[in-house]
């Protein structure tokens, strides 16, 4: 038993965010346990590594992947991916994705801390530092560094011929001997016109004049 005229004895010192709330409750401050539960450490980490790693004025990047592999029933290959800042819902920093190779159509998807989280345990990177994974990230998106991308459509249905329901972004990470491999389903936003052989004719020339123009 305590003895009711000692003092009480003085509070642990704090390992972490949990006992920095505690003590400041315990000490009757409200609004700085508040603080202290409103601002993960993950999700301040993930803000200040997407924010140097995406520094320029725009903070958008357009990369250009190899073609994908034989069978995967890509219409028209010759795909753009475009990469830039944004915020989602809640006013989180995330990246939007936008893809499109002018004939499929255009699709586009915003990416926010969760999103990538779910991204980065599938790739078997839950481990990793939020500043090393999206710098692999950026590497696979522009192709750098040994990583790659690839854009395989994926139809409502199989074997279906009409435009893809969503694009699949295959990023591979190289990390010395080893290749990790995640996967980012972008939904269709805006379809592709019905076929024509008029509008093949458009987007194939329109399709050859943006590739001319990014590689100027």
């Amino acid at each position: 038993l305590f003895d009711r005229s000692s003092p009480p004895p003085p509070l642990p010192p704090s390992h972490g965010p949990g006992c920095a709330c505690a003590r400041a409750r315990l000490r009757g401050s409200a609004s700085a346990a508040a603080r202290c539960m409103a601002s993960p450490p993950s999700e301040s980490e993930f803000a200040e590594a997407l924010a140097g790693l995406l520094a320029a004025p725009d903070g958008a990047f357009v990369a250009q992947p190899g073609e994908p592999s034989a069978g995967s029933g890509a219409p028209g290959g010759g795909w753009l991916v475009v990469c830039e800042r944004a915020r989602d819902e809640g006013g989180g920093a995330a990246l939007e994705l936008a893809a499109t190779n002018c004939i499929a159509g255009l699709f586009r998807r915003r990416l926010g801390l969760a999103a990538l989280a779910e991204v980065r345990q599938d790739a078997g990177m839950a481990d990793f530092a939020w500043r090393v994974f999206l710098r692999l990230f950026m590497a696979a998106l522009r192709g750098d560094d040994g990583c790659s991308m690839e854009v395989r459509p994926l139809a409502s249905e199989p074997l279906a011929a009409e435009a893809p329901a969503s694009v699949e972004l295959v990023l591979r990470f190289r990390l010395e001997a080893v290749v990790l491999v995640g996967r980012v389903q972008v939904p269709a936003s805006v379809p592709a016109p019905s076929p024509t052989p008029e509008v093949d004719r458009y987007m194939q020339a329109l399709r050859l004049f943006v590739a001319s123009a990014l590689r100027a």
